[in-house]
């Protein structure tokens, strides 16, 4: 745009004003690049760049269009990488790094470019290191996105099948809405339930929206087994409320919802009328090994013995989870749930055992466990709260109770495949089994004097998730602990400093820092130096904004949606700890494929290029997060 009026060079920088990564720049850095670039029109389909072609000489922003990038396959298939539209940028890394162009550029539509001279960006990089950072970490966000989804793809089932991860749930419709009003009778109910071969009937009001439902199984338990009239109205046996799910969410969340509430049928809406109903049978066809036949299953149980036979394909739903598409999110959701049933199966068998608990209590998970980001079974993290005693013979009467429960549970859940835990943070540890007021005062204890050492090993604490009975002795717990952490700065920093107690590792150069000997050689800890970090990060930030939830997505969500956090470093957040866990995640499954116990050893060196390039950046991620904590609470203070 050399030469131009000035015109047309005040509205090139009124556009990048007005979009991230150009918004950092000053007014004058702007003019100079509104100064010295250039205009290009590409007609539809114009190959911009080309995959192997020479070295990008101008960073390109599209003011008008859109760009489609691909890289051809060694079958010379289109894959089609990314799209960019108006105010995003390319050919930035073909253009620093100076090396082939990776991949093909070509427009969608008709298209406008500005193109901005390498010397010139170069420049601005340097002069506004805000902006270098910006613009290099946009680039690394699309790297991220694109690992993510190449990792997830890397190893699909074909596309003609259905995926539990990927669908909507209308895509399990298969028949219209069978409803009727309340006011018809349990025999005619009956009768349309028979004639159209189905196992639900919704009932619904004058406006279409569902109010209650009606099953198979409540016509032989309500109905027939009680002896009720037939012309008796439906509304008098119906379940309402009905759960419902809408039309547009995933698959995965339905089954969710039915592991959650134990229900076979779910009411399905669209803007709040009902539009059909799906069952546990519609979500098991869309997997052979599906989390609730293991959920299913556990249920049906009636001893440690036959609970542990029909937990041993638990292990194969990560495989199949990973496969269709889930994120490691969403896995560790669905385990925790499997888990929890799991745990409160044996806390049914265990009162079964020892009669009727003395006092109320609840049984609590701690660590990944208590995030719902565990995967494969690792090590036990539990504990028990009970209700406080009214007098010393009621508190050793709980105390003998509890000392016998919670060790009978701990030989169960290791017979499950769940091992002792190593730190012994278990509830047949004395010191975790305790009543309400004794757990109060360990917090308060940790809260007011944090000391270095302790800090490190009450994190998991911090983490801890109710599994049941008395689930309100353990809110009481975390409603106290949310007041007393928000503002206590000096136990925040202390919490802090055990976030970036491990570094990520990699060297000077930007080089991978690997174990040199031992049994890990040419490795280093993906958790204990990657995720990890983002994990304690997190949840340090989240208490210090009073956030209750413990699972590290949903923090970032409510820390984004509080303000706590800027959305952006968020979402970048949460991208890098995704794949960060997608990393362990096929790491681990490549080690159970071959027989050996899962860990978190990676070695750089087995892994794609693309893989080592994302590491990198993710890598950057967290030294930059661990940076900000420590100048936030300004650890290098601390004694």
């Amino acid at each position: 745009m050399q030469n131009q009026p000035a015109i047309l060079q005040d509205l090139t920088v009124d556009f990048l004003r007005q979009h991230y990564p150009f918004d950092l720049l000053a007014t004058p850095e702007l003019q100079t690049l509104a100064q010295s670039c250039s205009l290009e029109f590409f007609p539809k389909d114009t190959p911009i760049l080309a995959q192997g072609g020479n070295p990008a000489q101008s960073l390109f922003v599209i003011q008008k269009g859109s760009v489609r990038m691909s890289v051809l396959s060694e079958n010379d298939e289109e894959i089609i990488i990314d799209m960019r539209s108006e105010g995003e940028h390319f050919g930035l890394t073909s253009m620093m790094r100076g090396t082939v162009t990776q991949m093909n550029v070509a427009a969608v539509e008709d298209t406008i470019c500005y193109l901005f001279p390498k010397p010139l960006v170069a420049q601005m990089m340097r002069g506004n290191v805000e902006f270098a950072e910006a613009i290099l970490q946009a680039s690394a966000q699309r790297y991220l996105e694109k690992a993510l989804t190449e990792i997830r793809q890397g190893d699909v089932r074909p596309s003609g099948e259905r995926m539990l991860f990927t669908l909507p749930v209308r895509a399990l419709l298969n028949r219209e809405l069978v409803s009727c009003a309340g006011d018809c009778t349990i025999q005619q109910v009956a009768i349309k339930m028979r004639d159209l071969r189905i196992s639900s009937m919704v009932i619904v009001d004058a406006h279409g929206v569902g109010i209650g439902i009606v099953t198979d199984r409540d016509l032989r338990s309500r109905v027939i087994a009680e002896g009720m009239d037939a012309l008796t109205p439906v509304a008098a046996i119906m379940v309402s409320p009905v759960i419902s799910i809408d039309q547009d969410d995933l698959a995965f969340e339905a089954l969710l919802k039915m592991l959650n509430m134990g229900i076979h049928h779910l009411l399905v809406v669209e803007q709040g009328k009902a539009v059909g109903v799906i069952t546990s049978t519609d979500l098991m066809l869309l997997q052979g090994q599906s989390p609730l036949l293991v959920a299913k299953g556990v249920n049906q149980q009636n001893s440690v013995e036959d609970l542990s036979v029909s937990l041993q394909r638990a292990n194969q739903i990560i495989p199949l989870m990973f496969k269709e598409g889930a994120h490691p999110s969403s896995i560790g959701r669905v385990i925790a749930e499997i888990n929890d049933r799991v745990t409160q199966k044996l806390l049914t068998l265990a009162e079964r055992e020892f009669g009727a608990p003395p006092l109320p209590y609840c049984w609590i998970v701690l660590g990944s466990e208590g995030r719902k980001e565990q995967t494969f079974k690792t090590d036990q993290d539990n504990a028990l709260i009970y209700a406080d005693p009214a007098d010393d013979a009621q508190a050793q009467a709980a105390r003998e109770y509890f000392a016998r429960f919670a060790e009978w549970m701990g030989d169960a859940l290791e017979k499950c495949g769940y091992p002792r835990c190593p730190g012994d943070y278990m509830a047949r540890n004395p010191k975790w089994c305790q009543p309400a007021r004794v757990w109060h005062n360990y917090f308060i204890r940790w809260i007011s004097e944090p000391e270095p050492q302790q800090a490190l090993y009450t994190t998991i604490f911090f983490d801890l998730r109710a599994v049941g009975p008395a689930t309100e002795l353990a809110i009481a717990l975390q409603d106290d602990v949310f007041r007393r952490a928000k503002g206590q700065n000096i136990f925040l920093a202390h919490l802090a400093r055990v976030a970036i107690g491990h570094t990520p590792p990699l060297g000077f150069f930007r080089n991978f820092v690997i174990e040199k000997s031992g049994p890990h050689k040419h490795t280093f800890n993906l958790k204990e130096r990657g995720s990890g970090p983002i994990v304690d990060l997190v949840r340090v930030t989240a208490l210090e904004h009073g956030i209750r939830e413990t699972n590290t997505i949903e923090r970032l969500h409510a820390l984004a949606d509080t303000g706590a956090m800027p959305r952006e470093q968020a979402e970048e957040l949460e991208h890098t700890y995704e794949f960060l866990m997608l990393m362990r995640l096929r790491h681990q499954m490549d080690l159970v494929s071959r027989n050996d116990k899962p860990d978190n050893f990676l070695n750089p060196d087995k892994i794609t290029a693309m893989d080592r390039t994302t590491l990198r950046e993710a890598f950057q991620t967290v030294a930059r997060l661990q940076a900000d904590i420590s100048e936030r609470f300004m650890l290098s203070r601390l004694a």
